[in-house]
């Protein structure tokens, strides 16, 4: 009797143990595995520009800071940057493909205060795609700024272009 009772505890440890071994292996994969092969987009350091014409406010406090953007174009079109430094005196924001090896703008906004924003915008065709957009300041310019992204799309484009 006992020997059937340690060989049923047995069996039901070895069921338990084959469990937890394969719930780890189906967790372990859908960390490790590709986002492409589960279509899911894969995670960025970056904060994400949403293109809905709509500000975010960010802030460089010292001369070593780089604030990411991450710009998701869902189609080719036209992109509008703008951008509006507060405090910060000369400013800069930069557009790059998502390995960061071409560089479509660099923009350097300057002379900007708490009593005298400057705004500046910059509208470029882009394929579709993911860009990051780097916002600095120069030297050792420091402050506040607000930035937003605007989609059009060729046709739209054109019609604004036209005053239509």
């Amino acid at each position: 009797m006992k020997s059937a009772l340690r060989k049923n505890i047995f069996l039901v440890t070895k069921l338990i143990v084959a469990g937890i071994v394969a719930t780890t292996l189906v967790i372990t994969a859908g960390i490790f595995s590709s986002p492409k092969a589960n279509n899911v987009q894969a995670a960025t350091p970056y904060t994400q520009l949403i293109l809905n014409d709509t500000y975010v406010y960010g802030n460089i406090p010292d001369s070593d800071t780089i604030n990411y953007y991450e710009v998701v174009l869902p189609s080719d079109g036209w992109l509008t940057i703008t951008y509006q430094g507060w405090n910060i005196g000369d400013g800069y924001y930069k557009l790059v493909n998502q390995e960061q090896s071409n560089s479509y703008y660099e923009m350097d906004v300057g002379g900007s205060s708490d009593i005298n924003p400057v705004t500046d915008s910059t509208t470029r065709a882009l394929e579709k795609g993911i860009y990051i957009l780097k916002v600095y300041g120069a030297d050792s310019n420091t402050g506040d700024y607000k930035i937003k992204g605007s989609p059009l799309t060729t046709n739209e484009h054109l019609l604004g272009f036209l005053g239509l």
